[in-house]
């Protein structure tokens, strides 16, 4: 057996489970035994047949199933074909020791053996709370990567300063200096010129509608044909859209919004 996770399963929700087995003295078996010696998992039915325990799967949600393999009638193999693996962690429980391969070529979480050893269900849950570690794991870098995917980096003091792109509502140019207006009314004045935040941001959604201003398309509000052009942002802000830039700036609008101001 592996080393023990400091972390374990939440006690006060323990993992939902079903047993499917035609022999009602192994189901009591495995219910005592999961009972008084494996609280992490509490067994909400059990099930004789495949069919009814397909029936109950498909209209209801479990983290592990319990399935013994030869049964009458629908046999476990053949209740793994037709649910959904994924959704919950599939325990083999079978007298013999000849399904190994089948079990794990069908997806099969872990293959115990009757007469079921105490040593093996503790081991057992010792691999479903490393799976969950795993998992709850993955979910989370997932979420980080996703959130990178928002940042950029800015010079700020003697280092640099991470800042999530889709809370500036617009960057202004002040010669080789730049200043952000940020969507909470705070700003930032930096050293990096207008055109490198143009060449980071412009396929993010940003658009530079004259030489001084680089905005957050999210963040505009409307647009004018007043003084050749002008656009308002949600912090109130009114800016100008060059002439040069005008035509670009509407068929971008257009292309994004899928419509046209006035």
């Amino acid at each position: 057996m592996g080393t023990l996770l400091t972390k374990k399963l939440d006690m006060s929700k323990p993992l939902q489970a079903i047993i499917i087995d035609d022999e009602h003295k192994a189901r009591l078996n495995l219910r005592t035994l999961l009972a008084d010696f494996c609280p992490e998992i509490e067994v909400v039915q059990d099930f004789e047949g495949g069919e009814s325990a397909m029936a109950f799967l498909l209209k209801s949600k479990v983290d592990v199933v319990f399935l013994d393999i030869r049964m009458p009638g629908m046999t476990g193999f053949e209740l793994l074909k037709n649910i959904k693996i994924g959704q919950q962690k599939i325990v083999i429980v079978s007298a013999h020791d000849d399904h190994g391969i089948e079990a794990v070529k069908a997806g099969a979480f872990d293959y115990l053996l009757k007469p079921l050893a105490i040593a093996d269900l503790r081991e057992l849950v010792q691999r479903l709370e490393q799976a969950e570690h795993k998992h709850e794991g993955a979910a989370g870098d997932e979420a980080d990567e996703s959130e990178d995917e928002f940042k950029i980096t800015v010079p700020h003091s003697y280092g640099f300063k991470i800042l999530d792109y889709r809370t500036i509502i617009r960057i202004q140019s002040d010669n080789s200096y730049s200043e952000i207006h940020f969507v909470d009314g705070t700003e930032l004045v930096v050293t990096k010129s207008l055109k490198e935040f143009e060449g980071m941001l412009s396929e993010k959604g940003f658009f530079r509608i004259h030489n001084k201003h680089l905005i957050n398309l999210k963040h505009l509000v409307t647009f004018s044909l007043i003084d050749g052009g002008l656009v308002t942002t949600t912090n109130g802000s009114q800016l100008p859209v060059s002439r040069r830039r005008l035509k670009e700036f509407r068929e971008v609008v257009k292309s994004k919004f899928n419509k046209l101001g006035p």
